[in-house]
């Protein structure tokens, strides 16, 4: 059975801080796709945390659990979940689930990229499936500023 739809409400870094008790950077160490307890099919992501910008968060890593992913010839696809990869820098705003897991809020909106060239560091949010000419946000880095402030 195919199913595509999701509905994302746009959340500017104001009321993305506003929703994320929890917000972090850091480097993806592991990504890994397991079956949850009901049979649904999960990602779980592992970060090395290198700097808490929000929440009580005293430890060096962090762990998210996001609806989706492939396990063996299952897969399930969630439009909106943010991909990550091994080695990947990101900001992460993040909130507890009803099952007690971390998630990324507001879908891919709560992952920024952090990427550097020539020199340069800039924060991208990237739209999953997104069509040409929309592929991603690049964000001022002031974006911190909404962070600290409460």
């Amino acid at each position: 059975m195919t199913a595509a739809a999701s509905v994302v409400t746009y959340m500017d870094i104001g009321a993305l801080t506003r929703s994320s008790p929890i917000i972090v950077r850091g480097v993806v160490s592991a990504v890994s796709t397991v079956e949850g307890d009901a049979g649904g099919i999960f990602t779980d992501v592992r970060l090395e945390v290198a700097e808490v910008f929000r929440g009580p968060w005293g430890s060096t890593s962090l762990g998210l659990r996001l609806l989706g992913g492939r396990l063996g010839a299952r897969e399930a696809r969630v439009f909106g979940t943010p991909g990550f990869e091994v080695g990947e820098e990101v900001v992460v705003f993040a909130s507890p689930t009803k099952s007690g897991w971390l998630t990324v809020t507001g879908l891919f909106q709560g992952k920024i990229s952090i990427e550097r060239a020539n020199g340069e560091t800039f924060a991208v949010r990237a739209v999953p499936g997104g069509s040409p000419g929309v592929v991603a946000d690049r964000l001022s880095l002031g974006f911190a500023y909404f962070v600290f402030t409460p």
